[in-house]
Parts: C-alpha cells; sequence; structure tokens
C-alpha cells in the first residue's frame, strides 16, 4: 500500500521505489524497494525528515528528493542488520543522522575536486583514466 503526502506543490508518493513529482512536471524515482519501511510510523517519519530539511531552507522538491533518498539510505542500513521484518520506525532517526553524514562526507570528497573510487592510471604511470 502506498501513501502520497504533499508539500506545496510537491508530492511525494510513498511505496517501492518512492515516487516525487512538482508541478512543471518534473519527476523523481528513488531506487530503494524495501518491504521493510512498510511498517507503521516509517511514512511519519519520512515526513518529519523532509518537514526538517524544509525547515532548513531546503527547496520543496530537492527537500522530498533528498528526504526520500535518506528516508531509504536509513532504510537499508536497518534492513541489512535485522532482515526484510520487524524495523520498527524508531530504528531509523540514528541511521538517517548516519546516512547525511555519509552523504555530506562524499559532497566535501566530490567538491574538493578529489575522486570517488578507484582511479586508474595507464601503465605508463601517468595521468588518469576512466
Amino acid at each position: 500500500m502506498s501513501a502520497a503526502q504533499t508539500w506545496g506543490q510537491v508530492v511525494v508518493l510513498k511505496g517501492a521505489r518512492t515516487v516525487i513529482a512538482e508541478p512543471g512536471g518534473a519527476i523523481a524515482v528513488a531506487p530503494f524497494e524495501n518491504p521493510a519501511l512498510a511498517s507503521g510510523g516509517t511514512g511519519d517519519v519520512l515526513s518529519g525528515t523532509i518537514g526538517a530539511l524544509l525547515a532548513q531552507g531546503v527547496e520543496p522538491f530537492a527537500a522530498a528528493r533528498l528526504g526520500v533518498y535518506l528516508h531509504g539510505l536509513a532504510g537499508e542500513a536497518v534492513r541489512q542488520r535485522i532482515g526484510d521484518a520487524g524495523l520498527l520506525a524508531s530504528d531509523l532517526p540514528d541511521e538517517l543522522a548516519f546516512a547525511r553524514r555519509r552523504l555530506t562526507l562524499l559532497a566535501e570528497r566530490r567538491s574538493a575536486g578529489r575522486r570517488l573510487g578507484f582511479g586508474v592510471r595507464d601503465r605508463s604511470g601517468e595521468g588518469t583514466t576512466g
């Protein structure tokens, strides 16, 4: 079962591959399909996450996309620990904070011009490729 929530003109349809849409026609689809997030209260956690981002001044469509992504990452972390069943909404807040920290570190690394992942050098040892 999916549930829809709106923030201004932005709509979030929570479910497997959550959909975020804005009135200009832009649509984003989350990459997560986690049955553990179909438990009671997880949508409230998602709403609170998006609301917190909005309160920090993030534009609504970006806040919804980031909130859905962080919620999905948090759900995946809990799923790895306990499996597809038994997740409680109260399991998510700590994992949301960890997920946000991981994304912040990746963004800082990228903005500093450092490559993510492995660099590949050609056989002469000069330059990077790929």
